[in-house]
């Protein structure tokens, strides 16, 4: 029953974490594209082949020279028959052929390369061992043979350029799980808020123990491109070279399975562990253009680039911004983005405008030099802010150089020194003539003091009413959290 509970409360923290990763995410994923497409045309251009463009590696590292030209073994509307194995094992033992268990479907008669041919499916529900619910892996073996052959080796019917296949497709993927922040009303005395029972934290803890946890993909999409050109050995697609299986020899290759996960987003992998005693799997075979597979492998590229260069915060984020394109509409994606591209077009030239007005400047006559302390003032929160929130480091990037750019204009409004004359070091801030004979501080003064009026109380207000009613990590946080809301609502 423990467990039970365990299970249900990480499901509804992961909801939690979900339905808060989902807000006003489509114009920064838009802009993430926008940027990582910016950086990637600069980072190619140091970039150089390791692979001989007549030579490929195949995915056990070998690497095979090719002939002059390559050429396919099958055509389209020849019949391909397709076995589909499950074992927990990632290399496939030849004895597994011979197992009824282990085959979990086979189909017959699938013709290639024919589009106006429906999709094959088929459901069936996998049994987990008390391996696989204890954080074990469990592994697909998809074979393909021409009709009347087998892809058993020790099958009278074998042939070996008639069968090919893809082995150790994982069907359990390993993530960490969504941070769980403990929020909690700081007024509460310690004795009423409950200590949360070592069950109740396993998962957690798993994290700092940098251990994973197991999910299972309930969908399998086997893809099988359309395409069958003869390729000069010098002159393959460099998306195509590496998933080309090709023949022992080298001379010819043999249609490209492609295991399709892109779609298969995080909320619809289901959590494994040992109060799960059946996992529903539904293996999908269908054909997929040579374009439209290009498109996914090269968008999947850039989303892992990005991830690993810090633009993305997670897996959780990349498969939001997959959402845009799956469940948006197509018109109100492509004004975003067209908006997202405007958007950080003018603020390049807002920093570029800004920065160049300061540096010529030369009087503070009718300039608020409240207004830009306040400005320097509120950036530093947010950027507080955004660090306590574990937001993408391109949101971050921008946020610092801003707050970066406010400070320097504190320096071209007024005059900032170090003053040394007592035991610590002090900045010291002292209004230029231009500012001071002019009756510019006279009325900036007047607007700063008539605005405290109505904003001071307002933010003690909301101070005390979030501190009452609302939870939060901490008081840090809640000073940020606080402080933040302040500024968006005032920081006109």
């Amino acid at each position: 029953l423990k467990r039970r509970r365990h299970g249900t409360s990480t499901f509804r923290a992961m909801a939690q974490q979900n339905e808060q990763n989902k807000s006003s995410f489509m114009g920064l994923a838009i802009r993430g594209i926008i940027f990582y497409y910016a950086m990637s045309v600069m980072m190619k251009a140091g970039k150089k082949a390791n692979v001989p463009p007549s030579s490929v590696v195949q995915k056990d590292g070998s690497m095979i020279s090719l002939p002059t030209t390559l050429r396919p073994l099958f055509n389209p509307q020849e019949l391909v028959d397709l076995w589909v194995y499950i074992t927990e094992d990632q290399v496939f033992d030849p004895e597994e052929f011979d197992r009824d268990d282990s085959l979990v479907w086979f189909q017959d008669g699938i013709e290639l390369g024919l589009y106006e041919i429906p999709e094959r499916s088929f459901d069936h529900v996998y049994i987990p061992s008390p391996a696989v619910q204890n954080n074990g892996s469990v592994f697909a073996h998809v074979f393909f043979a021409r009709t009347g052959t087998s892809p058993n080796p020790k099958d009278p019917e074998y042939r070996p350029s008639s069968s090919w296949s893809v082995t150790g497709h994982p069907l359990i993927k390993y993530q960490a799980p969504p941070k769980v922040h403990t929020r909690k009303n700081l007024l509460a005395a310690k004795e009423e808020v409950p200590p949360e029972p070592a069950e109740e934290v396993g998962v957690v803890a798993a994290v700092d123990e940098g251990k994973f946890i197991a999910y299972w993909k309930p969908n399998m999409t086997i893809n099988l491109v359309d395409d069958y050109t003869r390729f000069q050995s010098n002159n393959i697609p460099p998306q195509v070279k590496p998933a080309l299986i090709l023949t022992e020899d080298g001379a010819g290759y043999y249609p490209t399975i492609f295991m399709n996960d892109f779609w298969l987003l995080y909320d619809k992998l289901v959590l494994v562990n040992d109060t799960v005693p059946a996992l529903n799997l539904t293996i999908t075979v269908a054909p997929i253009s040579l374009m439209k597979w290009q498109m996914m492998c090269q968008m999947d590229q850039s989303l892992k680039t990005q991830m690993e260069m810090g633009a993305l915060g997670g897996q959780r984020e990349a498969d939001e911004m997959k959402r845009v394109f799956l469940e948006g509409n197509p018109v109100l994606l492509g004004v975003t983005m067209v908006v997202s591209l405007l958007h950080t077009v003018f603020d390049m030239l807002a920093f570029k405008n800004d920065v160049t007005f300061w540096k010529k400047n030369k009087s503070m006559e009718g300039l608020s030099l409240r207004n830009i302390m306040m400005n320097a003032i509120c950036q530093s929160i947010i950027v507080l802010y955004l660090f306590d929130n574990d937001t993408s480091w391109v949101v971050k990037l921008s946020a610092v150089v801003g707050t970066g750019i406010e400070f320097w204009k504190v320096t071209k409004a007024c005059k900032v020194s170090v003053d040394t004359s007592g035991s610590i070091p002090r900045l010291r801030f002292e209004n230029r003539e231009s500012y001071v004979k002019s009756k510019t501080a006279e009325y900036d003064a007047q607007a700063m003091t008539y605005l405290s009026y109505v904003m001071f109380p307002c933010i003690l207000a909301y101070s005390v009413y979030s501190v009452y009613y609302n939870e939060h990590k901490g008081w840090y946080s809640f000073v940020l959290t606080t402080l933040v809301g302040c500024v968006y609502t005032f920081g006109f």
